[in-house]
Order: structure tokens, then sequence, then C-alpha cells
């Protein structure tokens, strides 16, 4: 069924190997992708919800299968803000490693062994605040006017 009339759009109704079983598991999957899509919308959520509902043959009002998006949704926020929540935590605690390192280092001499040490670390550590941050889809290059 076209949804967007012609439109193309990232709905993406596969059932997900990783996420066996639930409607609700998939939903979380099937949400995760779309996204990262940069066309997504917050509607989509609803579409994707509601043909993954008809694929586990779930035979619903309405009301019914809207009802079960809203509780999905709940859930899905309450799972994005624990998500997030835990990556601020480890944000902060590297951030805080990464800034006494520095004041560790800046007090060794270059040459000793303590201090190429500390900055395999510090490097480390600037790897994993890269993973840390939020990854955009590139802008797409035109022709220049």
């Amino acid at each position: 069924m076209d949804h967007y009339r012609g439109f193309s759009h990232p709905i993406v109704v596969e059932l997900s190997p990783q996420a066996r079983g639930d409607l609700f598991s998939q939903m979380h999957c099937t949400a995760d992708k779309l996204r990262l899509h940069p066309a997504h919308v917050p509607d989509d959520d609803q579409v994707a919800f509601r043909m993954l509902q008809r694929i586990y043959g779930d035979h619903l009002t309405r009301a019914q299968w809207l009802d079960l998006f809203a509780e999905w949704r709940d859930l899905y926020r309450a799972r994005c803000a624990a998500v997030a929540a835990k990556r601020r935590t480890r944000l902060t605690k590297l951030c805080a490693e990464r800034d006494a390192l520095f004041e560790q280092r800046a007090a060794l001499s270059e040459q000793s062994e303590q201090h190429a040490t500390l900055t395999t670390r510090l490097y480390q550590i600037g790897a994993e605040l890269a993973e840390l941050e939020p990854k955009f889809p590139a802008a797409p290059l035109g022709d220049w006017v």
C-alpha cells in the first residue's frame, strides 16, 4: 500500500531477525532504522506500526491499534530517554578522565614512558567521545551556480 502517493519515503516494514518475538521489539528496531533516514518525520512511526501490526495478523479496530501505538510510543520514548541519560553519564565521565589525564601529562617529560601511556589513553578517550557524538548524514552536494 502506498501511503505517500508516489513520493519516496523511508517506511521499512521488514521483520528484523534481531528482534524476534513481539510487535514492540520489531517496532523498536524499525523506529531506530527510520530515524537514520534524513526524510524521517514523526508520523512515519504510526504508519510503520500499523504495517507491522498487520504483518503480525492482529485484527484490531482503529481505536485499539491507536491505543497500542500510544503504549509503544511511550515505551520507546522512555527507552530513548534512558539511552540518552546513559550516554550523557558516559560523556561526563570520559571528559573528566580526559581533563585529569591532560593535567597529569602536562607535568611529564615528552620522552617518558608514562607520557606515551597517557597519550595512548587520551587517544582512546577521544575515539570513544567521537563515537558518542550524534551522527548526521552528509549534506548532498549539488552543482554550484
